[in-house]
Order: C-alpha cells, then structure tokens, then sequence
C-alpha cells in the first residue's frame, strides 16, 4: 500500500501505466455512480463513514487508487495473508483530501470508516485499472 499527496502522483506512474490519467481524473466534476473509462472502473460515492465490521476487500489481479474528495474517514488495511473476514488490522490512515492511497494486487484493505466516532459526510473516488 501506498500512502501520499495526490501532487505526488507521477512519481508512481512505473507502477501501473494507467495511473497517468489520474490526475486528469481528479479535475472532473464527477456525479456519485460507477463509471468504466478504457480500462479504468471508476467510483464516485457519498455516504456516512461506518464502524469497522472487521470485513476487508481485496483485488487480485488489480491496482486500486483511492482518495477523498471530500470529508475523512478512516482505511484500514490488514495481512496479505490473512483472511477477507478478520480483525487483524496492520495500519490505519486517515484519508482526507489531497492525499491517496494505492493498494497493489493481493492487498486487504477497508474504507468508509467512522473516523474517531466523529460522525460526516464523506466522498470518495475509487478507481480500479482492469
């Protein structure tokens, strides 16, 4: 996992080819929905960060960028080698604007989390590269 400024982003453009588009990405004005641009699957979404069910998500064969545009919340990433339903919590971040997180193939993660039991509207983008 991968954790820095979204001005930062170039600097793993070697990592997955189609990270070059996200900066593009990230000036749109973009509607909550599920988007496929090329062989990016992008989402757009507003909700209520929740408490952690100690349920995680995993892509293997994708790359996944992640961001707030707006609000924070709390991601929490595990084990490789754990299990998807587990508790075991390697890292927290707190993801707000102007930061990102990258999640390589094979790596657990979690978002929408209620940050500090501080309650608020929060928006994301997430876009996976197929």
């Amino acid at each position: 996992m991968i954790y820095d400024y979204t001005h930062q982003i170039h600097r793993y453009f070697g990592l997955e080819q189609a990270l070059v588009k996200i900066p593009e990405l990230l000036l749109q004005p973009w509607e909550d929905g599920l988007y496929t641009e090329g062989s990016l699957e992008i989402t757009v979404a507003s909700y209520i960060p929740q408490q952690f069910q100690h349920s995680f998500s995993s892509y293997k064969e994708k790359t996944v960028f992640y961001t707030v545009l707006e609000g924070s919340e709390l991601v929490v990433t595990g084990y490789r080698a754990q299990r998807i339903e587990s508790s075991g919590v390697s890292a927290s971040i707190q993801a707000k604007p102007g930061r990102f997180m990258l999640f390589l193939p094979g790596e657990i993660f979690c978002t929408s989390l209620l940050e500090h039991d501080q309650e608020g509207f929060v928006r994301s983008m997430k876009v996976g590269f197929l």
